[in-house]
């Protein structure tokens, strides 16, 4: 069983969340632990029948094989759920940052969005998975509540395109409108009366915060939007909720800027992230509300300069002007004012620095400010008949600061420098070193980019918890580098999702010695130190130079030793022997799976194929123009990966595959890996899509022989919603393979080429002629799936359970009521399990024997 669980008193984010997980993950179930926050309570009542939610109580967690975790990453948030770290794997998909409490998280994405839906929107569209409109609903109302309506700081442009899909696939704005909006009860309403009486407002550094007490003892309401009513009250940056309740306090803090309230709330054992934290202590609110005020400075950011947001150079106006001829100025330049200076390069020209409009300073030029050129005060002074009277008679106070002034100080200053503000240092004289300007434009200017990020460092970041710890010992273990993260670990870490798998390949030109200085089996001693590390086993394959290891945690590593391969014949298994790590990279696949992330001695990235321009374009390019000839299963891994994600092949890659699916290519190619290859595109939870695009390149009839007819099309889409009741891979896989079996021209030889088990033959029996019990269909794997798909007729027959023996039936065969029922229930259920008995007839008459024989 694979579960999908949120933290404790689910919000809207949690609750779309959750319902995206599920439709990433099929057969996944629903669990809710803890409460329901505010309206979400109605919702939910409302809709429960369509959500398929489980209380945590009725999870058998001894039946648990993986959790995903939405919205949270702390084991101390999931309820009952958390007993299980360690001993199944997890990922973790979160919006909050990361704090040294997460839980280790085996695959997943952790990033800094304004809500986990906008994490998991991508990875839906990109296997083409759609949502009803109550999922769609549900899933814009947690957009819409953690971000604030799209106006809170942490708000990015991956939350609005994910809400723009969600309206696209039926969200309705209006409903979310009235599920989000606040509504106070009595106890809401007296709490916030409490809370405006016992109010005051700290200012340090420019950040207005309010602080607000309250004592209850009875209810207490949902708080989040008492905080943010109060925030729009005072019209503060922050604000610091006390609620006393008996021997405890509440802290809850919320911050539209500038203070890390997660950060600030840790000082005293409690957390959250920058915008939104909460902390309970012990005792009355005093003696921590004045060690957070103490700690308030080393959380609060200073925010940005004057010297990162102005403008430069500066546009000036020469002193000796007239009102028209400034005026005419303002006008050509298209600006609502300008400072008029004189300077060494301006001083005596009067006129002739206007006619050859060279009314720019060079950056840091020694000027002397008279003040502002407003336009519309020229203009009025020309309609008073002012036009030849001197500009610097008609001019606006100006403010100048110093380059390094906070900009929340600068935003002040602009209501009384005429709309903008001069940055310079004071030279004394009246004089400036004048750097630039600063206007109500610049204030809402973004910060300039810079140069490309550290991509490196954004791919580590983006690693789940676990997998981060994992390559920390490693780093530490092995300074001097050769160990390299590389394929779909890396590729899936820079599109934003994370898998449970981590792969790693060794190089084998420097070996690391052992303290005795004896060189040692690199795979074979990595293995050990990572079981040593984090528990769990490991199996080597030291013909192959490769090797699997599987952590306490659920982390499941790839090793190998950098190799380089050839292929004897097309089709070929190939021949490796030890390499560099580039001529590795080369023997792969794609360009968008040749990527690397070096572990030492610094993270850094290997592209030696232009993968990340692929990757950014979303195209599967060869690494050679033979790809596909010597190797036929890169196509159907390509079709896995541009169904799962969303990628085309490149026009090169389309050309090459003809070439590569002729009969004496295909005649020689490793009939294991096209089967393989096979099971793992019908194991994707985007197969349709798969099974559509091998049809459209033109693959599966000669590769397979069989095509992708509009009713293979049809029973896989009628397949899809009965796979989301089953939480059962082999199931999935099983049920497409019954499938395509059923509309094969010759499954038979398709099961012995591709030497396929024998059961499928007699499972497609069942399938093409139905049998009388429905337990010959229930005992196959896959096939009741399938068989609902194709006879949606029969489902109820097929799903009704069999009648089985029970004691009311012996008692009417004339059985006295004792310890002899039973042992005859006892022996039926025996044969049962054996196959002697196949229906309830069978069961009654069996039944009737042994107590005859008694």
């Amino acid at each position: 069983m694979r579960l999908v669980v949120a933290h404790e008193n689910l919000d809207f984010d949690a609750l779309g969340s959750l319902l995206l997980a599920k439709r990433l993950f099929p057969g996944a179930v629903g669990v809710l632990v803890g409460g329901l926050e505010g309206r979400l309570k109605e919702v939910v009542a409302l809709h429960e029948d369509h959500l398929g939610l489980l209380p945590a109580s009725a999870v058998d967690l001894l039946q648990v094989r993986e959790v995903i975790v939405v919205d949270t990453a702390r084991a101390d948030r999931i309820g009952p759920i958390g007993e299980l770290v360690g001993k199944v794997p997890f990922q973790v998909y979160d919006h909050h940052p990361r704090t040294p409490q997460d839980l280790p998280a085996a695959g997943g994405v952790v990033e800094a969005v304004g809500s986990t839906v906008s994490l998991l929107m991508p990875m839906l569209l990109a296997q083409g998975l759609e949502l009803s409109p109550l999922e769609a609903t549900l899933a814009y109302a947690g957009i819409w509540e953690d971000t604030g309506g799209f106006s809170y700081p942490g708000t990015t442009a991956q939350d609005l395109q994910a809400a723009a899909q969600l309206l696209r696939q039926g969200a309705e704005p209006e409903r979310v409108r009235e599920w989000v909006r606040e509504r106070y009860g009595p106890e809401a309403r007296e709490l916030l009366s409490q809370l405006l009486r016992q109010s005051r407002v700290e200012e340090r550094h420019g950040f207005r915060l309010l602080i607000a007490a309250a004592k209850e003892e009875g209810y207490v309401p949902a708080l989040a939007p008492l905080a943010h009513t109060l925030l729009d009250l005072y019209d503060s940056a922050g604000v610091l909720m006390e609620l006393e309740l008996g021997k405890e306090t509440l802290f809850i803090a919320r911050s539209r800027e500038r203070l890390d309230v997660g950060g600030w709330l840790a000082e005293v054992g409690g957390g959250g992230h920058a915008r939104a934290a909460f902390a309970k202590v012990e005792g009355p609110p005093d003696p921590t509300e004045q060690l957070l005020l103490s700690r308030l400075e080393a959380h609060l950011d200073a925010g940005p300069t004057l010297r990162e947001r102005m403008s430069r150079p500066v546009a000036v106006l020469p002193e000796g002007l007239t009102v028209a001829q400034a005026l005419e100025e303002l006008r050509l330049r298209g600006f609502g004012g300008m400072p008029v200076v004189a300077a060494a390069a301006l001083a005596h020209t009067r006129h002739a620095a206007f006619a050859q409009r060279n009314t720019r300073l060079e950056e840091g030029q020694a000027v002397r400010v008279y003040g502002i050129a407003r336009r519309r005060d020229l203009e009025r002074a020309l309609r008073h008949g002012l036009g030849e009277a001197p500009v610097r008679g008609v001019l606006s106070r100006a403010v100048i600061l110093p380059p390094q002034t906070p900009l929340h100080e600068a935003e002040q200053a602009l209501k009384s420098g005429a709309g903008r503000v001069l940055v310079g240092e004071p030279l004394g004289d009246d004089l400036y070193w004048l750097e630039g300007i600063f206007t109500r434009t610049d204030l809402y200017r973004a910060p300039p980019p810079g140069p490309r990020g550290n991509l490196a460092q954004q791919i580590w970041e983006r690693l789940p918890r676990g997998v981060q710890e994992v390559l920390e010992r490693i780093q530490q273990a092995y300074p001097e580098g050769g160990i390299y993260v590389v394929g779909g670990t890396v590729r899936d870490a820079l599109l934003g999702m994370g898998g449970p798998d981590l792969d790693l390949v060794l190089e084998p030109l420097t070996v690391f010695a052992s303290q005795s200085n004896h060189r040692r089996n690199r795979l074979d001693e990595l293995a050990r130190q990572l079981v040593g590390w984090f528990g769990g086993s490991f199996g080597l394959h030291v013909a192959f130079g490769t090797a699997r290891v599987k952590l306490g945690f659920g982390l499941e590593v790839d090793l190998a030793e950098a190799r380089e391969e050839y292929y004897p014949h097309p089709g070929a298994l190939p021949q490796v022997r030890p390499s560099s790590i580039a001529r590795d990279l080369e023997r792969r696949d794609f360009t968008v799976n040749a990527l690397a992330l070096r572990l030492s001695p610094r993270l850094e990235i290997v592209d030696l194929f232009d993968g990340l321009a692929d990757l950014e374009a979303r195209l599967l390019r060869p690494l050679h123009p033979l790809s596909f000839v010597e190797d036929p299963s890169r196509i159907l891994r390509g079709v896995r990966l541009a169904a799962r994600l969303g990628f085309r092949f490149a026009p090169e890659a389309l050309a090459q595959i003809p070439s590569a699916v002729q009969p004496e290519v295909l005649a020689q190619a490793s009939k294991s890996r096209l089967r393989d290859e096979l099971l793992l595109t019908l194991g994707e939870a985007s197969a349709t899509r798969a099974l559509g695009l091998l049809a459209e390149l033109g693959v599966a009839e000669p590769m397979f022989g069989m095509g992708a007819s509009p009713q293979v099309r049809e029973a896989f889409a009628a397949l899809e919603p009965i796979l989301q009741t089953t939480s059962d891979p082999e199931a999935a896989v099983a049920a497409r393979l019954y499938l395509l079996l059923h509309f094969h021209p010759d499954p038979e030889g398709f099961l012995t080429r591709y030497n396929l088990p024998r059961r499928y033959a007699e499972g497609l029996r069942h399938l093409r002629f139905p049998p009388e019990d429905p337990d010959d269909i229930r005992k196959f794997v896959g096939l009741p799936e399938a068989f609902r798909a194709l006879h949606p007729e029969r489902a109820l027959w097929l799903l009704t359970p069999r009648r089985m023996l029970m004691g009311r039936d012996l008692l009417e065969m004339g059985l006295p009521s004792g310890p002899k029922i039973g042992e005859v229930l006892r022996k039926v259920a025996e044969a049962r399990l054996r196959g002697e008995v196949l229906s309830y007839e069978d069961e009654l008459e069996f039944a009737r024997k042994l107590v005859s024989d008694a």
